[in-house]
């Protein structure tokens, strides 16, 4: 019984890494997705906060990565500070697309 546990196991975790190959290189990608997320995360951030050109505001906006697409939600003060987030983080390298969920403050 315990050997069919083992066989239904093996299989489940193969299927779920068949596009990587082998589960141990499957587990290394996903973590170097992870750690390569993150680190575009930190700059897309930096590069954020230290724009001087932004508001206050729209510095506080959240981003995230997953596998190089960048979302960033959160209210902005102006369609001007919304485009220059945008740039902003298509410039940091890694990025492969900006979910842009920002919304512009009515007041």
């Amino acid at each position: 019984m315990k050997f069919a546990y083992f066989i239904i196991s093996f299989v489940l975790l193969a299927s779920c890494c068949n596009t990587c190959g082998t589960s141990s290189s499957c587990v290394g990608q996903q973590q170097n997705n992870q750690s390569s997320d993150w680190q575009i995360t930190t700059k897309v951030k930096t590069s954020i906060m230290s724009d001087g050109s932004l508001s206050a505001t729209s510095r506080l906006v959240s981003v995230t990565t997953n596998n190089g697409v960048v979302t960033i939600s959160g209210t902005v003060a102006s369609k001007d500070d919304m485009n220059r987030i945008i740039r902003l983080a298509k410039e940091v390298d890694g990025v492969k697309k900006v979910d842009n969920q920002m919304t512009v403050s009515e007041s």
